[in-house]
């Protein structure tokens, strides 16, 4: 039976997780689960990876992962390669110590991101191995609570943010969230033995079904618009652009040194989410010869949609015109 493609383009989130070889543990004691995690910090620095949680079970783990640059592959390989690399050094063993490559579920962030973190948070406790979440300390779900827990590669705001307002607001529904225990139809997504690779909405699962279909060996760009679910236009996109920064479409292809250029950051942002173009296709909209200059200046402003209020609230206008 062939095994699943992996979906992978810039800003895609994911549920990871793998699993030794014959059900047999991958951490012998607390030395291999700080190792372990000092590999993932590794991630976080090396390969600009995201890591927003985390479960280290005694024969398998559990990331929620964040790839900015669409780099999922080549970053698990490091991680398992160089883990198992130390382990059977550590052991004087010999050969794979996972069953296979790492399973990677693609997750609609939107829809399935609380669900998710809930769901490695509770690993622990559905296994027999605490009767809280907070009894056991190879997990994020003490840094979510406690900032004193937090590692310095650790996101947490991205969770928090969907939760409340302010700090303490987020952690107290944060807390009463992971009460609620895992729903029915989230259980039975994981109880699966071959289940789906996507995890999203109808629309969502059918525009990363189209993606595999599309996607040869050299060419991991983003079908073509025209066959995905958007209503979009690019022309809609670069109108709307246009009148809310107050700018001529010239203004929108060039960039000054040193100076970041807000309105085709943004546009190129826009037509990469909104209208599904492939990094290619928006770079000739804006005469950009270098398809990661698009990649790139996607990730800057998806980046600063978190920290910039005034930036939100511009997108946010920006999507009003369009949905009109």
């Amino acid at each position: 039976m062939s095994r699943p493609l992996r979906v992978e383009f810039p800003g895609a989130w994911y549920h990871v997780m793998n699993r030794g070889s014959g059900y047999q543990p991958i951490f012998q004691d607390d030395a291999d689960r700080r190792s372990f995690l000092g590999l993932l910090r590794d991630l976080v620095r090396m390969w600009h990876i995201q890591i927003h949680a985390f479960c280290l079970m005694n024969d398998h783990y559990h990331l929620l992962l964040h790839a900015p640059q669409g780099n999922l592959s080549r970053s698990m390989r490091h991680l398992n390669g160089l883990y198992t690399q130390r382990y059977n050094r550590k052991y004087g063993r010999d050969g794979p110590l996972f069953r296979g490559r790492f399973k990677a579920l693609l997750i609609e962030a939107d829809s399935y991101l609380l669900e998710l973190v809930r769901y490695i948070h509770l690993n622990p406790v559905h296994a027999g191995l605490a009767r809280e979440p907070l009894d056991y300390m190879w997990s994020s779900h003490r840094a979510y609570i406690e900032e004193r827990n937090l590692p310095p590669w650790l996101t947490k705001k991205d969770v928090l943010r969907r939760l409340g307002a302010s700090g303490n607001e987020a952690i107290r529904n944060y807390k009463a969230f992971i009460e609620a225990r895992v729903p029915q139809h989230i259980q039975e997504i994981y109880n699966q033995k071959r289940g789906s690779v996507v995890l999203g909405t109808k629309r969502f699962r059918e525009w990363a079904r189209i993606l595999v279909a599309k996607r040869s060996k050299e060419d991991y760009e983003l079908p073509d618009a025209k066959t995905l679910p958007f209503r979009r236009g690019a022309d809609e996109v670069l109108k709307a652009v246009m009148d809310v920064y107050g700018v001529s479409r010239k203004a929108l292809g060039g960039v000054r040194r040193g100076h970041w250029n807000e309105p085709r950051d943004v546009a190129m942002f826009l037509c990469r989410k909104e209208c599904g173009l492939a990094l290619k296709e928006i770079g000739a909209l804006f005469s950009i010869s270098a398809y990661t200059t698009v990649s790139m200046a996607c990730c800057r402003v998806e980046a600063r949609l978190k920290k910039d209020r005034r930036l939100r609230q511009r997108v946010e206008r920006l999507l009003g015109l369009l949905d009109k």
